[in-house]
Formats: structure tokens, C-alpha cells, sequence
């Protein structure tokens, strides 16, 4: 996550899928997980959804 300055430092349960599709038209599925974060500020917090893959 270089481009936020945050970095994941726990990657936790799934949270489920959605498919859609994308501006080409092309079907697409989208994984979602909890995760772990540290901000710039080195406080952790928690992510709701870190797309998978």
C-alpha cells in the first residue's frame, strides 16, 4: 500500500465476494478481507476491506 504511506501488518478473516462488471465489460470478482494497518502516524488500525489479489 506504498502509494497510502500505510503498511498491513495483519491480514485477517474473509469477508466475502462481489462480482461485477468492469469498464470493459469483462465479469469480474472482487475478494474482500479484515486487515491490520499502520498508518504514517505508527498508531495501528483497523481496515474494513483489503481487496484480495
Amino acid at each position: 500500500m506504498g502509494e497510502t504511506g500505510l503498511a498491513v501488518t495483519a491480514v485477517g478473516g474473509y469477508l466475502g465476494h462481489f462480482d461485477y462488471r468492469s469498464g470493459s465489460g469483462r465479469a469480474t470478482r472482487r475478494f474482500n478481507s479484515a486487515a491490520t494497518i499502520v498508518g504514517g502516524d505508527g498508531h495501528a488500525h483497523r481496515a474494513r476491506r483489503l481487496p484480495a489479489g
